[in-house]
């Protein structure tokens, strides 16, 4: 353990810059991480705000932003002759970006 604390305090700048090499790369992560938190939060604000909304989708399929959910044609009817069901409605939905007045925007 001494060997390994000697070497690395040796040289004071290569410590220094692996360091802060280390924390950028987490806080990228981070930033990232944050950025997805938000869209995801902005894609689902209306299933989230809706009243007694449900979601049909392929198994395994968490993520509808980054995964496509096709359903084989009757899934829809199925859906909707379950008890308690009021309406079934198929969603299409695509993620772009848009060059509106020259700013690119999600959407």
């Amino acid at each position: 353990m001494s060997l390994a604390r000697r070497n690395l305090f040796q040289d004071k700048t290569r410590l220094t810059l692996s360091v802060g090499g280390v924390a950028l790369a987490v806080m990228l992560i981070l930033i990232l991480n944050g950025f997805l938190a938000g869209m995801n939060k902005q894609i689902t604000s209306y299933l989230d705000n809706s009243s007694g909304s449900v979601v049909v989708a392929q198994k395994g399929v968490v993520d509808l932003l980054g995964a496509t959910s096709l359903l084989p044609p009757g899934v829809e009817a199925q859906v909707g002759a379950q008890q308690g069901i009021g309406q079934a409605l198929p969603i299409l939905s695509q993620f772009v970006i848009l060059d509106l007045h020259g700013k690119k925007q999600p959407a």
